[in-house]
């Protein structure tokens, strides 16, 4: 029986297939890729790690954390300023770690705290040395 606008070959069901497997194939070596460029796998890391610190330092403490790999790799993927690539979000208690536009790694800080004056600075003396500088209260 032959029906308008039905296509029902062999052919068409291989080509969807290929299609699937395309898109499958294609956004496995984009995520594999971010990792191994150290973008995603590096995002992890420091949104882990100072959320830990924020867990761990009593109110009031004043941090400060040398980020310099994070702040290198951010520029040479394209961030503008230093300051879009550690985001705290008070209001959520997390830390939003951004090294490449429109991608970033978030990671929530158990304690009931507000993180104030967070700004990245060039360490005086190294013109490739940044460090993250943050007060817990």
């Amino acid at each position: 029986m032959d029906r308008k606008g039905v296509v029902d070959t062999p052919a068409m069901r291989e080509l969807l297939y290929f299609i699937l497997l395309a898109a499958f194939f294609i956004t496995y070596f984009v995520t594999v890729g971010a990792y191994k460029r150290g973008d995603a796998g590096l995002e992890d890391v420091y949104a882990k790690e100072i959320s830990r610190i924020i867990d761990s330092v009593p109110s009031g403490t004043k941090v400060t954390i040398d980020v310099t790999p994070a702040v290198t790799l951010a520029f040479s993927s394209g961030k503008a300023r230093a300051n879009e690539i550690f985001i705290f979000d008070n209001l959520n208690k997390e830390i939003i770690v951004s090294l490449k536009e429109g991608q970033g790694s978030r990671f929530s800080f158990l304690r009931n705290v507000t993180v104030v004056d967070s700004h990245v600075e060039l360490i005086s003396g190294g013109i490739d040395s940044h460090k993250l500088v943050f007060t817990v209260k």
